[in-house]
């Protein structure tokens, strides 16, 4: 009997121990979760657990927090633990202040990852997640406070968020990234920051926004242009929302009217159109206007605002529109001053000629293929100067239609090149300098000259003949 009672109260011992270690070790060593949502491509992520769970009831809706190793330095410095908790005791179990809200949990975030920065031999509580997706998922985590952070941002950003993890899987949200917005130029399916132009000339702009923030809202792209450039949006020259590959329709964004900040434009996605790690792209037309800059500089700017009170930084583009002068002179004498030439000015597109056309001032208004149009013939003024404003970057051909009185007319075109630097050849500061050449032109055969000596040779023939009658009539006599 006694050895039935000795094995019993040994099976009830052993029974009794197994249950003692059971709730420590369901405590520690029960996994968690944490899923981020928005997670941002490229960036990575780490978790610390920053308190140590030391025991919790089987609905996880009670805990008690306790500090560890890495951390416990950090939870009893003075500004941490008189704001945050009311008593940590000897064990390590710390008393949380009543009545902490989020803000008061974002201020523990930034003063952890504050502490994190200066102490670099603190070791991450999980392997880094570089995302590749916009979901990341630790998963295998002891229970406990966790400060979570990311990194690979091209200017500091602050801690991601800190969590409780009163129940064992938690997600949260990024809300930390900061959108982006590049400016470029198409042209010849290339994009490019700077470009040339002439005036009437359509420039293609692109804009590309990285949505890489955790909730994106009221995204608004503002668009600036200079008095060289006037907005276009129609059936040739269409504005293009796309979201990806996926082409937006006019009911998922919209201009805003009336416009503010001087813009040529301002478009608003609506939301809940965009999530994080998209890319917008918006393509649309600036026309060259007759109030460019000449070879100077005409932008087009824009920024993009988000969210309650986010904005970029305005990004730019530059278009330039060229010009030269030419002055006409006589012979090799440029202070002797021709006015009167009259020219054209023309290039050549698949082998037509077209011809530009200018107004009284010397501004290009378009060009055409008809040589006598108006606008085409200009006229070196008094100074024997003509000014050509509003051309593109390339080649063209200056024609002498009328030499001044006396002189003789250019016989071929001068060849006129515009770099895209605007460097203009031939010429001296930017300047064409045409000479004209005075001198007799000899009669050609068939002309009034041979005429004339047929005339003045059968005169004399005449004249002969009737000299010969005569002087053989006197003799007769």
């Amino acid at each position: 009997m006694k050895k039935t009672f000795k094995k019993l109260m040994a099976a009830l011992l052993a029974v009794a121990l197994l249950c003692a270690m059971a709730v420590p070790a369901f405590a520690a060593d029960a996994p968690g979760s944490i899923t981020i949502n928005n997670a941002v491509s490229g960036k990575t992520y780490n978790v610390y657990r920053i308190l140590d769970i030391a025991t919790h009831n089987d609905g996880y809706t009670g805990i008690v927090y306790k500090t560890n190793d890495k951390w416990s330095n950090f939870i009893n410095s003075a500004d941490v633990k008189s704001k945050y908790f009311t008593a940590v005791g000897n064990d390590g179990v710390i008393t949380v202040k009543d009545g902490l809200n989020a803000d008061d949990a974002k201020a523990l975030a930034v003063s952890a990852k504050a502490w994190l920065g200066a102490h670099t031999d603190i070791t991450a509580d999980a392997t880094a997640i570089t995302a590749t997706s916009s979901t990341v998922n630790f998963t295998n985590l002891e229970l406990g406070y966790y400060l979570v952070v990311s990194s690979g941002w091209d200017e500091a950003v602050e801690v991601v968020c800190s969590l409780d993890t009163t129940k064992p899987d938690v997600e949260i949200n990024e809300k930390n990234g900061k959108p982006t917005i590049d400016k470029k130029i198409v042209e010849n399916s290339n994009t490019v920051e700077n470009n040339t132009a002439g005036i009437g000339d359509y420039v293609q702009f692109q804009i590309t926004v990285n949505v890489i923030d955790g909730q994106p809202s009221n995204y608004v792209i503002h668009d600036k242009m200079s008095a060289g450039l006037t907005f276009v949006n129609n059936t040739e020259h269409p504005v293009v929302v796309k979201v990806g590959s996926r082409t937006l329709n006019t009911t998922e964004y919209g201009f805003i009217d009336p416009i503010i900040d001087g813009c040529a434009f301002e478009l608003k996605i609506n939301d809940g159109i965009l999530k994080s790690n998209d890319v917008v792209t918006v393509t649309y037309y600036g026309q060259i206007t007759s109030s460019a800059v000449i070879n100077g500089d005409n932008t087009n700017e824009a920024k993009l605002t988000y969210g309650t009170n986010g904005y970029s930084t305005w990004e730019k583009t530059t278009t330039k529109v060229f010009g030269f002068k030419v002055f006409k002179h006589a012979g090799t004498d440029k202070e002797n001053l021709l006015p009167g030439a009259e020219f054209r000015l023309y290039k050549t597109v698949n082998g037509k000629n077209y011809y530009a056309q200018f107004d009284a001032n010397g501004l290009l208004t378009s060009w055409t293929t008809d040589a006598a149009a108006a606008g085409v013939t200009m006229t070196s003024n008094d100074k024997a100067e003509l000014v050509l404003n509003g051309l593109d970057a390339g080649t063209y051909y200056l024609e002498e239609t009328k030499a001044p009185d006396g002189y003789n007319k250019l016989t071929a075109p001068v060849t006129v090149t515009i770099s895209k630097e605007g460097v203009v050849s031939p010429a001296e500061n930017g300047t064409v300098y045409v000479s004209n050449n005075t001198g007799a032109t000899l009669p050609s055969t068939g002309g009034m000259g041979t005429t004339l000596f047929y005339v003045i040779g059968g005169g004399l023939m005449v004249a002969a003949v009737v000299l010969l009658v005569t002087k053989k009539r006197m003799e007769n006599k």
